[in-house]
């Protein structure tokens, strides 16, 4: 009993690596993790041959004594060649008409038998009509067992790491000459790739409530209003309106895919993709590099999860202070934005008293940082150990939890508060297109000494140069600034 459960225990805690590294990894969108998911099966359909192949050859031989045929003989080598290539033309057809991966696994199951027995009974007419008798027929059978058994189980593997990573996406598709059917059958095919289909931008309602959610004028508004992944654009719509729009997603941060077209468009990372709901040009307003987004993100995974064990005695030490001086609890906890505008409950130590927020109204008079941000020299609602906290940066301690859990990143734009982002110009929203971070260029840049535009231009500016040794480099600058407190108050 005890090893089934700790045999259980595991599994739970692989499935949640997987998850935490695969679905949290900034910048992989969902049609690229199916598409690698089925490239890996299409290699291990190859692999599966050569080692069914063995399997079916030691298992004969263990049936019989004997060996199936003769390795030294010219004419039995070119026989197994031929048979195989039964196999080899099956594994071809199989792989360009199998289901895909979000299909039910009985699916798989009923391609794989029809496969295999139509490459057995072909095998067999070739053996029969050629006189290919050199080649056992057991070793045939099971070979093609073989074949299917492992092949069933590479399809499961697949559609279980497919269940896994899946996080649905928020999508809206702008669309415009297409009539009815075209439109529920292009939101069917997109939401099979695990993506959600949350709107359509027309300019007469051809579809019906909740889906159709007004003109392509409205899309400015549905992108401050709502976390939306990505802006699918249909190029039946107007020159200027397509570049409207994608002006209008590209300074706000959210990447916009252009299904159909050639137009010649400016943005930061501009690309040809096929995804399983058809060809499309992607235009990205940052940098797109989905092996350095998964690095980064292992890196977060590593670092906070060390970094909470290795500085639990200093937290706890904090906790205890905070305790002592102050009433109220230990820590404080605000809803921050953070990518693509969700948010997230953002962790910190309570460095202030526990009415901060009510007393906020009276100081708004000495805020001393422009833009909507709120920041003053010697904050009265700061507490006395909470000074010291906020000094080193050690109330932001409890962020890594958040960094673990995927709300946040090491590095990236600081997460701003809900009110600050509702008076956001639209440039200032493209830094909400990447994770939030614990620390970044605002952060070894003066801090509170940088005025807000200078700070948002920081963050931009972090996004368009962004790479993973750009981040060590950000990481390794903070440290003295922390160290001696540079630009905090």
């Amino acid at each position: 009993m005890d090893k089934i459960r700790i045999a259980d225990v595991l599994y739970q805690y692989i499935v949640l690596l997987i998850k935490m590294i695969v679905l949290h990894a900034g910048g992989v969108f969902m049609g690229e993790r199916l598409l690698a998911l089925e490239r890996i099966q299409n290699s291990l359909q190859v692999m599966v041959l050569a080692f069914a192949y063995w399997i079916s050859y030691l298992g004969f031989g263990w049936l019989e004594g004997r060996q199936p045929f003769n390795p030294t003989s010219l004419y039995d080598i070119i026989t197994l060649t031929l048979l195989l290539a039964v196999w080899g033309a099956g594994t071809a057809y199989l792989r360009e008409n199998r289901p895909e991966l979000t299909r039910p696994f009985r699916f798989h199951l009923y391609t794989y038998l029809k496969s295999n027995v139509i490459c057995l009974i072909t095998s067999m007419a070739l053996a029969y009509l050629f006189h290919f008798n050199s080649v056992s027929r057991l070793m045939t059978l099971e070979f093609a067992i073989t074949v299917f058994i492992l092949n069933s189980l590479t399809s499961y593997l697949m559609i279980l790491m497919w269940r896994m990573i899946k996080k649905p996406e928020r999508r809206l598709l702008v669309a415009a000459g297409l009539d009815r059917d075209l439109i529920k059958s292009l939101v069917s095919e997109v939401r099979r790739s695990g993506v959600d289909v949350i709107g359509v931008l027309a300019e007469k309602p051809l579809i019906e409530e909740p889906l159709y959610r007004g003109s392509s004028m409205v899309l400015t508004k549905l992108l401050e209003s709502e976390p939306i992944d990505l802006v699918m654009i249909h190029p039946a719509l107007p020159r200027e309106t397509i570049e409207r729009c994608i002006g209008e997603c590209q300074l706000r941060g959210v990447p916009a895919e252009l299904l159909i077209g050639d137009f010649f468009l400016l943005a930061a990372t501009r690309e040809v993709v096929q995804m399983p709901y058809g060809s499309a040009i992607r235009m990205l307003p940052h940098r797109y590099a989905p092996i350095s987004h998964v690095l980064k993100r292992l890196t977060d995974i590593f670092f906070s999860a060390v970094a909470l064990i290795l500085l639990a005695p200093v937290m706890f030490c904090i906790v205890m202070l905070i305790k002592i001086t102050s009433p109220g609890p230990v820590l404080f906890i605000q809803q921050r934005v953070g990518l693509r505008g969700r948010e997230f409950p953002c962790l910190k130590f309570r460095t202030m008293v526990v009415n901060a927020e009510e007393l906020k109204a009276k100081l708004m008079h000495l805020n001393e940082m422009s833009g909507p941000v709120f920041k003053i020299h010697n904050d009265p609602r700061v507490t006395s150990i909470g000074k010291l906290l906020r000094k080193t940066s050690l109330d932001e301690l409890p962020q890594l939890w958040n960094v673990l859990m995927g709300h946040m990143s090491l590095v990236g734009p600081r997460p701003p508060l809900p009110s600050e982002v509702a008076q956001y110009e639209p440039w200032h929203r493209r830094r909400l297109s990447v994770r939030p971070g614990l620390t970044c260029l605002w952060q070894i840049s003066g801090r509170n000494h940088v005025d807000f535009d200078q700070w948002m231009e920081l963050d931009l500016r972090y996004i368009d140069n962004w790479s993973y040794i750009k981040d060590w480099w950000i990481i390794l600058k903070t440290i003295p600034t922390v160290l001696f407190g540079r630009g905090a108050s």
